[in-house]
């Protein structure tokens, strides 16, 4: 299963920051995955988007409008690396 988190913001510095807290939890749980950043204002509207940040899992949408912090960032890949382990599938 390919894991891939997208992050839509228009706020380049908080979106580099959240990556970088994302890829730091994601190691911490030894899930492989990848992070992008959404910057481009059709994007938010062709995917829906009304309220900044927010983060999507393979096109499931998990948070909008909500400051991605580290605890959530952190509680997201725990849950993710729970549900990839019970499922016996590899990230």
């Amino acid at each position: 299963m390919k894991i891939v988190f997208r992050i839509f913001d228009n706020d380049a510095s908080r979106a580099q920051r959240t990556e970088l807290m994302l890829y730091e939890n994601m190691k911490a749980n030894q899930i492989d995955g990848n992070v992008s950043q959404v910057a481009c204002i059709q994007e938010f509207g062709r995917q829906g988007i009304v309220y900044l940040p927010a983060l999507e899992l393979n096109g499931i949408m998990l948070s909008q409008g909500e400051l991605l912090t580290g605890s959530m960032l952190a509680d997201i890949c725990a849950r993710l690396a729970y549900a990839i382990k019970k499922m016996g599938i590899s990230s």
